[in-house]
């Protein structure tokens, strides 16, 4: 069994991860997110107590998922959408090598979900 395939949030960290190990999963992935459990905002502020709190749980920790906003249109820089299209302008913090590589800010993206606009990506 996976721990990807799986998703529990309780009031504290420990509580997910009891729940996990009842599923004898002994490894976690950690979201953090803005005003959510794992707050990414406090880990910004007070690295070390984070880690501290995250040590304390006795869990390997895959996967920290850290995310700078709740919603993607408040990380991006700027979003325009028109009639045929949306164009997302990211900011400086998303102009990494791995999304200049993934070719993200290239041809558009047909988007049969959303009345078939593209989808440009480009960065600031």
């Amino acid at each position: 069994m996976s721990g990807a395939a799986w998703s529990f949030v309780g009031a504290v960290l420990k509580e997910p991860v009891e729940i996990y190990r009842a599923l004898h999963i002994n490894a976690i992935d950690v979201l953090a997110l803005p005003g959510f459990l794992l707050d990414s905002d406090k880990i910004i502020e007070n690295p070390s107590h984070t880690a501290l709190t995250i040590k304390e749980l006795g869990v390997p920790v895959v996967n920290l998922m850290f995310n700078f906003a709740v919603n993607f249109s408040d990380r991006a820089l700027n979003q325009e959408i028109t009639s045929n299209s949306v164009v997302v302008t990211l900011d400086n913090r998303a102009h990494n090598p791995y999304l200049v590589a993934s070719g993200l800010a290239g041809p558009s993206t047909p988007m049969p979900w959303f009345g078939n606009k593209k989808l440009i990506i480009q960065f600031a």
